[in-house]
């Protein structure tokens, strides 16, 4: 879990399983949703809290970002 104060929430969506995926994986979809009550949020921050959670992700968890396109 993030103890990161700008995490307001992250949630599960659907898990992709098929052909494209590698076999003996998953890709899993999840919703995260940051704020603060100070202000907006610099694009600075969110890429530091998102980077933070997927280094955690792939610690906790072996999970490791994909590229869509």
């Amino acid at each position: 879990t993030s103890t990161d104060p700008l995490v307001k929430s992250v949630n599960f969506i659907e898990t992709f399983m098929g052909s494209q995926i590698p076999e003996g994986q998953k890709s899993m979809m999840v919703r995260m949703r940051l704020g603060s009550a100070e202000g907006t949020l610099s694009r600075e921050q969110i890429d530091a809290v998102s980077q933070d959670v997927i280094s955690a992700l792939g610690e906790q968890l072996n999970a490791q970002l994909i590229s869509l396109g």
